[in-house]
Protein backbone atom coordinates (compact mmCIF):
# COMPACT_ATOMS: atom_id res chain seq x y z
CA UNK A 1 0.00 0.00 0.00
CA UNK A 2 1.22 3.43 -0.45
CA UNK A 3 -0.27 6.48 -0.94
CA UNK A 4 -0.06 9.00 -3.47
CA UNK A 5 0.83 13.02 -3.25
CA UNK A 6 -3.18 13.82 -3.67
CA UNK A 7 -3.73 11.99 -0.49
CA UNK A 8 -5.24 8.73 -1.45
CA UNK A 9 -4.38 5.34 -0.90
CA UNK A 10 -3.76 2.80 -3.73
CA UNK A 11 -2.91 -1.49 -3.37
CA UNK A 12 -1.15 -3.25 -5.54
CA UNK A 13 -3.42 -5.23 -7.85
CA UNK A 14 -1.68 -5.44 -10.91
CA UNK A 15 -4.37 -7.76 -12.66
CA UNK A 16 -7.01 -5.90 -11.62
CA UNK A 17 -8.41 -3.99 -14.88
CA UNK A 18 -8.62 -0.37 -13.75
CA UNK A 19 -4.85 -1.09 -12.26
CA UNK A 20 -2.14 1.97 -13.23
CA UNK A 21 1.35 0.52 -12.78
CA UNK A 22 0.21 -2.04 -11.15
CA UNK A 23 -2.13 -0.28 -8.10
CA UNK A 24 -5.50 0.83 -8.06
CA UNK A 25 -7.34 3.36 -5.34
CA UNK A 26 -8.05 1.50 -2.30
CA UNK A 27 -11.47 3.53 -2.21
CA UNK A 28 -12.47 1.76 -5.66
CA UNK A 29 -11.50 -2.14 -4.19
CA UNK A 30 -13.73 -1.47 -1.07
CA UNK A 31 -16.91 -0.12 -3.33
CA UNK A 32 -16.24 -2.96 -5.94
CA UNK A 33 -16.43 -5.30 -2.93
CA UNK A 34 -19.33 -4.03 -1.55
CA UNK A 35 -21.23 -3.76 -4.95
CA UNK A 36 -19.85 -7.74 -6.05
CA UNK A 37 -18.57 -5.98 -9.30
CA UNK A 38 -15.73 -4.14 -10.95
CA UNK A 39 -16.74 -0.18 -11.27
CA UNK A 40 -18.43 0.67 -15.17
CA UNK A 41 -16.59 3.18 -16.92
CA UNK A 42 -17.45 6.67 -15.68
CA UNK A 43 -18.85 5.64 -11.92
CA UNK A 44 -17.15 7.28 -9.27
CA UNK A 45 -16.80 6.84 -5.40
CA UNK A 46 -17.28 10.02 -2.76
CA UNK A 47 -15.57 10.04 0.61
CA UNK A 48 -18.10 11.55 2.40
CA UNK A 49 -16.03 12.83 5.26
CA UNK A 50 -14.01 14.58 2.79
CA UNK A 51 -10.95 12.00 4.09
CA UNK A 52 -9.30 10.49 0.86
CA UNK A 53 -7.85 7.84 3.38
CA UNK A 54 -10.81 6.77 5.11
CA UNK A 55 -12.22 3.57 2.78
CA UNK A 56 -14.32 2.24 5.01
CA UNK A 57 -17.65 1.55 3.42
CA UNK A 58 -20.05 3.73 5.49
CA UNK A 59 -17.57 6.79 4.70
CA UNK A 60 -17.80 5.89 0.53
CA UNK A 61 -20.65 6.56 -2.35
CA UNK A 62 -21.09 5.41 -5.27
CA UNK A 63 -21.44 8.25 -8.37
CA UNK A 64 -22.72 7.37 -11.68
CA UNK A 65 -20.57 10.08 -12.83
CA UNK A 66 -17.21 12.30 -11.64
CA UNK A 67 -17.59 14.37 -8.54
CA UNK A 68 -15.71 17.63 -7.47
CA UNK A 69 -13.97 18.29 -4.38
CA UNK A 70 -15.61 18.52 -1.05
CA UNK A 71 -18.12 17.29 0.61
CA UNK A 72 -21.83 18.06 1.48
CA UNK A 73 -22.47 20.04 4.61
CA UNK A 74 -24.69 17.35 6.17
CA UNK A 75 -21.52 15.25 5.84
CA UNK A 76 -19.12 17.43 7.87
CA UNK A 77 -18.36 16.66 11.22
CA UNK A 78 -19.74 18.48 14.43
CA UNK A 79 -15.90 20.08 14.52
CA UNK A 80 -15.84 21.01 11.27
CA UNK A 81 -19.41 22.63 11.27
CA UNK A 82 -18.26 24.71 14.00
CA UNK A 83 -15.28 25.55 12.35
CA UNK A 84 -17.09 26.69 9.47
CA UNK A 85 -19.11 28.81 11.16
CA UNK A 86 -16.21 30.36 12.75
CA UNK A 87 -15.33 30.78 9.49
CA UNK A 88 -18.29 32.53 8.07
CA UNK A 89 -18.98 35.07 10.86
CA UNK A 90 -15.38 36.39 10.68
CA UNK A 91 -15.87 36.85 7.16
CA UNK A 92 -19.16 38.52 7.89
CA UNK A 93 -17.76 40.50 10.66
CA UNK A 94 -14.82 41.67 7.97
CA UNK A 95 -17.06 42.79 5.28
CA UNK A 96 -19.40 44.76 8.19
CA UNK A 97 -16.07 46.83 8.92
CA UNK A 98 -15.19 47.65 5.18
CA UNK A 99 -18.81 48.84 4.00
Amino acid sequence: RIITPHGYVMVRKPLHPAANNGYVQEHRLVMEGSIGRYLLTGETVHHKNGVKTDNRIENLELWSKHHGDGQRYSDLSDQQLRDLIVFLSNLLASRKDVG
